[in-house]
Order: C-alpha cells, then structure tokens, then sequence
C-alpha cells in the first residue's frame, strides 16, 4: 500500500513506483465479458493499474481517436499519470468484498467498451477530453470507499456526513480526494501540470457531473429525463445533439451509471459471482447496523434477504429501465440486455431448483 491516508502519496522514493515492464499485458482488453477477478489475480491485486496501463499503451480504437496517443494529445505527463492511478489504487480497500478496486476496474472497463463497441464516442462525437474524462471519472469514482451507504453514514453520523451535510456523502468524498491530489504540493503525481486553468476547470466539472450521477438515490430523477427524451423523441438514436455539450453530458452520465451497475448483464459465471460479492457487503454492513442498534438497512439483512429474489427484483425495476432506453440511444447495448435476459433467466431456474429441493 502506497499511501497512508487520503490524499497522501508515496513518501518512500522511487521504489514504491511499478514500473511498466511489470504490468501484465491484457489480449481480451475491450471485451465486454473480460474476466477482472482474472485480471486482478494476475496483477497481483492492481486490477486498476492494470486496465489503465493497457488501455493507454495499445493501440486502441476510440471513435476516431487512438488510445495509445490520447495522453499526448492532451498534454497529459504519462509519468505522472500512472503514478497518480497507483496512488488512487492503494487507497482502493481490499477488506471490502465489493466495492474495491476490482468493481473500480470492472467500471472503468465497461466504460471503455460504451467508448469504442458501444460506438459512444462515435454517435455523440465526444471530444478526446470527453473520451478521457469518462474513464478518469470512472478511475476515481468510488476512490477510498468506506464500505458503507450514503444512509449508514448520515445515521451514524460520520465525519463525512457531517462534512457534506448529509448529500451524497461517499461520492462527494471520492471525487473531492481524487481532485485534492492534484492540488497538494505533491509534483510527483501531477499528470495535469500543463493544462490551462479553463481546461482543467472544464474538465473537473464534467468529473463531478460524472461521480456525482452515480449516487443512487438520484437514479430514477436522472433516469427518468433522459427516459423522456428518448420517448419523446420520432428517432431515439438521435434524441440527444452530440453538437449541444449538455446532450453529451447527459449520455456520458446514463454510460457511468451503466458501467457502475451493469454486472448482471455480463456472462453467467461472472454475474453471479457479483452477486455474491455485493450482497456480502450488504450483508456486512446489516451484521454492524444491528451491532450498533440500529434498523437494518434494506436488502441489508443477512436472516431476511434472499439473494436470488434480490438480484431478479433489482434486473426488472433498475436495470432493465436503464439499459433499454440507452440501447435506443446506442444500439449495440443490446447485446447487455439479452445477457440481462439470460441472468434473470438463470436467477428463475437457481430459485426453482432449490424449492424443488427443498420439497
């Protein structure tokens, strides 16, 4: 581990660094169905180096830009830059069954398929500050996480809820950090020294809008406008202008949430293995709310939730509702939705398995 506490990196030389030489080469880097617990084990437990180095050292199609180049493109110190990402990795907490830096990973890889498979860059002709936005935002989206809900935090009055007045709590937290690296005295990490004030306040911003959106209790409000626009619209995939920035915004904030939740539209064997890694963390969470004596948070309750029941609910009511109007918008999503289709599918046939067993 890199870093001591958040915000702070290496302080020991040199030799803290990877070097680039011992960074696993990735052939199936783009493919949907990657397997990143794989890719985890094989990096020896930096799934997010990993992702990050392939993504910028092949030559990648991204719209009409190549990955190998962005960094350069955009005045980007590479040094700097993967020193940075190693920093934001350590501070990933591997006692959490889930959100760590294996789901960080798996978001920024599915982020980068939207980018190219999913024609996302392509359809809404997103700058290459766009293009990299997405995946930094990705990168950082979940950076020094806790391990517990927003609401965990506000009953329990943490530090942190009490620092953001109880809104959107752990995401206020982990693109505030990831930005304060940046604007410490810490030269070593500074990948964006370059940059103009107006680029990087551009940039910033489109990050936050990005984080931000992944706060679920905002969910349905943002998915329910862009769910309008798309119903509204006589041709869904151009309901949103790629020339109008707040129409690029708006697809690049429905790409973030999918990436963040969109486990169960991957291949069986790694769906419900995210099954049960998130529901572990829930449950983990229940075991210290009744600790504390508190109510158990919903879907928290190790004696009342069923998984099973839990992962088919959660495919009909959230993720359904957010894949189809996004695969109007970008066709090739499709593909997400018939695996989503076969996970409910299997969920069905797991549940009738075992009342059969159980009569």
């Amino acid at each position: 581990n890199c870093v001591g506490g958040a915000g702070k990196p290496p302080t020991t030389g040199e030799s803290q660094w990877i070097p680039a030489s011992r960074i696993i080469h990735l052939a199936d880097i783009g493919n949907w169905n990657i397997n990143i617990f794989g890719v985890s084990e094989a990096s020896n437990g930096h799934p997010i180096l990993a992702v990050t180095h392939n993504i910028f050292h092949q030559s990648l199609e991204i719209g009409e830009y190549n990955s190998l180049t962005l960094l350069e493109d955009l005045d980007i110190n590479r040094e700097k830059f993967f020193r940075y990402v190693q920093v934001i990795e350590s501070q990933m907490h591997a006692e959490n069954v889930y959100h760590n830096a294996v789901h960080v990973a798996d978001v920024l890889h599915n982020m980068l398929w939207l980018l190219t498979e999913g024609e996302l860059t392509e359809r809404m002709r997103l700058s290459k500050i766009e293009v990299f936005a997405s995946l930094f935002a990705c990168m950082i989206h979940d950076f020094d996480h806790p391990g517990v809900s927003n609401d965990f935090l506000v009953r329990t009055s943490n530090k942190r809820a009490i620092l953001y007045n109880n809104q959107s709590v752990n995401e206020n937290w982990h693109v505030a950090q990831a930005f304060a690296l940046l604007n410490g005295d810490h030269s070593e990490i500074a990948w964006d020294e370059a940059w103009s004030e107006e680029r990087h306040y551009n940039f910033r911003k489109l990050c936050i809008s990005l984080v931000l959106a992944t706060d679920m209790s905002k969910h349905f409000a943002l998915l329910g406008k862009f769910r309008s626009r798309v119903a509204d619209s006589s041709n869904a995939a151009e309901a949103f202008n790629p020339k109008d920035p707040k129409d690029r915004e708006s697809v690049l904030v429905m790409a973030i949430k999918a990436s963040d939740i969109g486990t169960q539209g991957k291949v069986w064997s790694l769906a419900r293995k995210w099954a049960t890694v998130v529901q572990e963390e829930f449950y983990s969470q229940g075991d210290r709310e009744k600790e504390l004596g508190l109510l158990t948070s919903p879907l928290c309750d190790r004696d009342a939730v069923d998984i099973v029941k839990s992962q088919i609910g959660f495919i009909d009511a959230v993720l359904f509702p957010l894949y189809q109007p996004l695969s109007k918008v970008l066709p090739d999503v499709k593909s997400i939705l018939t695996q989503l289709e076969h996970s409910k599918t299997m969920y069905k046939r797991e549940m009738k398995s075992r009342s059969e067993n159980e009569d």
